[in-house]
């Protein structure tokens, strides 16, 4: 006896498989996401400044270096005066700071070898921890920098007029912060500031940053060919 077709028992038919669109979406993301992530790392260690962003900040107000009479590490009296006429290259040290503060020196350093035979550069480096800082301790640390004495100065003197000639010409201070790792509580103190030749600061460029040296050569370069602001 045969069966009717409409009799036969029915048997279900497997659905296609439907490939994990949302998997997928969340991988390519996942990619996505990584490289960009790694382009930035790469771009900031690198220098690379994005178009429209200047590599170093502007003073809010106008910034001046004031008069000033400190010690050298070689033991003599370096005056604001002996300074006038020159292009300033300035940063702040700790001979007691390890990562941060070496990062910022060996910045230094690469900038007193592009400004070699540039004799209207000076390089200036301010302790902010004079109780420490003494000129025998700051001359062993510019030893680890290479720094020629006579193109790069260690200044130091009294806690109190160091602190005054960097607040007034330099950093903002706020001694009440508990995130400052330098004594002195400033504010951005790994910067790097330039001054002009009438000791006005024309910026502050950050002293970890692979690309500052080149960039403080090429704003010295065009601040001696203009003579105006960067």
């Amino acid at each position: 006896m045969s069966l009717d077709s409409n009799q036969l028992p029915s048997r279900e038919i497997p659905s296609p498989i439907e490939p994990p669109q949302a998997d997928a979406k969340i991988f390519l993301w996942g990619v996505s996401l990584l490289a960009v992530v790694t382009f930035a790392i790469v771009a900031v260690a690198a220098g690379f400044r994005f178009p429209g962003q200047r590599g170093h900040e502007t003073p809010t107000g106008e910034r001046r270096l004031i008069d000033f009479s400190f010690t050298e590490r070689g033991g003599r009296t370096v005056t604001r005066e002996e300074l006038r006429g020159k292009f300033l290259v300035v940063n702040f040290v700790h001979t007691g700071c390890s990562i941060s503060c070496a990062m910022v020196n060996r910045r230094m350093a690469e900038v007193q070898q592009l400004v070699a035979g540039q004799e209207d550069v000076q390089l200036l480096s301010f302790t902010v921890d004079p109780g420490t800082d003494t000129p025998a301790v700051l001359s062993k640390f510019a030893d680890q920098f290479g720094a020629d004495p006579k193109r790069w100065l260690f200044l130091t003197g009294s806690k109190t007029a160091l602190y005054h000639v960097i607040e007034t010409s330099f950093l903002t201070r706020d001694p009440s912060s508990p995130y400052m790792e330098m004594p002195g509580g400033f504010r951005k103190a790994d910067q790097i500031a330039l001054v002009d030749r009438e000791g006005i600061v024309r910026g502050y460029f950050p002293g970890m940053k692979l690309g500052t040296p080149a960039d403080i050569a090429r704003a010295v370069e065009e601040l001696r060919r203009a003579g105006s602001k960067l």
